[in-house]
């Protein structure tokens, strides 16, 4: 397989797991003439791209989907029934196939979106194998394998034949290896992994006598098509002499619906604790909370239990940088008010609505 001269720093894994998939499709393509030989020519990708569009990862996924539909992975130089060549154009990725030696060729075009970069690998991996069905469909039978004269008469021990499959003895090792590796990377490629995502929020709580400014932290963990979620929060208050400060924490669940590329809604229901803590501080003539007069302070602690329900809408700008709106209908155990001689300062009921924006940032 022919690589641009100026390759990345690749993982030692990396390359032996390519490594190994070209020996095992050059050992089929040497010992089995019923399969249609493939390549993948890379060629035409600059470094930049290389990089970006993470084409390391696509070729071992590329090659394993092909290998699994019954097609021979082999170098270019072997001559394959079917080449495919990738390129970068506009910010799109092109697969171009050619058929040897007919030179009918097709072409597909995958746009990349603003989602995860593994979902548009999935893209094309598929319209690849799909390409190379296409061809290998319009080959004659008697075209459909390699000619017996190329296989049946290369010695086992020719050193030239021999290089780009490996030594002829080892095949079964090879074969062996592959298959463990080609296990390994079916799930990487057909397993949806876990997503984190750390997120900073602004929001406004209404509830009923009184509204406040909220803030909050957020952890959120994500597997198509669930979503895991735990929050931090806290909305501080002031009246006159009366200083308010609650927080809470909760826990969630929701589901994970895909609008458009870059857009994806959460619906899902959350449960937590919510701590009240107040302080009054009054001068020396007024009376408190406690009904003596002369005081100087009173303070306390509540602690209530909030259910809510939550609904998140997030716009994905980049691979690890999301924006959301989302509001929260929800309710506590306890309402709250305090009073100064006599008269409600500060009061909030049951029920609660938040709603606010949040920046995720993805962790991994």
């Amino acid at each position: 397989m022919l690589l641009p001269r100026r390759i990345p720093s690749l993982s030692i894994s990396a390359v032996l797991s390519v490594a190994l998939f070209l020996a095992y499709g050059g050992a089929v393509w040497a010992q089995s003439g019923s399969r249609v030989s493939v390549s993948i020519d890379l060629s035409a990708i600059s470094d930049q791209h290389y990089r970006s569009w993470d084409i390391v990862a696509l070729e071992q996924r590329l090659t394993v989907r092909l290998v699994q539909g019954g097609f021979a992975v082999v170098p270019l130089k072997t001559t394959p029934t079917i080449r495919l060549v990738l390129s970068v154009e506009k910010g799109a990725l092109h697969v171009g196939g050619s058929l040897s030696p007919s030179k009918k060729t097709r072409r597909r075009q995958i746009n990349r979106g603003t989602g995860q970069l593994k979902d548009t690998h999935l893209e094309i991996v598929h319209k690849s194998v799909a390409l190379v069905r296409e061809l290998a469909n319009d080959l004659p039978k008697q075209a459909a394998s390699r000619p017996t004269s190329q296989p049946t008469s290369q010695p086992a021990s020719s050193p030239a034949q021999s290089q780009p499959t490996g030594k002829s003895p080892a095949g079964k090792a090879v074969e062996t290896v592959f298959f463990a590796a080609a296990q390994a990377n079916k799930t990487t490629v057909e397993i949806e992994p876990w997503h984190f995502d750390v997120g900073f929020s602004a929001s406004w709580l209404y509830r009923i006598e009184r509204h406040d400014s909220q803030f909050g932290l957020l952890f959120r963990a994500q597997k198509k098509p669930w979503v895991m979620t735990g929050s931090f929060f806290f909305a501080p208050a002031s009246v006159d002499e009366l200083h308010v400060f609650e927080w809470g924490a909760e826990i969630g669940a929701a589901r994970h619906i895909q609008l458009a590329s870059s857009l994806s809604l959460d619906l899902g229901v959350q449960i937590g604790l919510l701590h009240h803590h107040y302080s009054l501080h009054l001068k020396n003539d007024t009376a408190g909370t406690s009904g003596a007069a002369g005081t100087t302070g009173d303070s306390g602690d509540r602690i209530a239990f909030l259910a809510s329900l939550k609904g998140r809408l997030i716009w994905h700008l980049d691979e690890r940088v999301a924006a959301s709106v989302w509001v929260a209908p929800g309710l506590t155990s306890q309402s709250r008010t305090h009073r100064v001689d006599g008269v409600p300062v500060w009061m909030h009921s049951e029920f609660r609505l938040e709603s606010g924006i949040t920046l995720l940032i993805r962790v991994f």
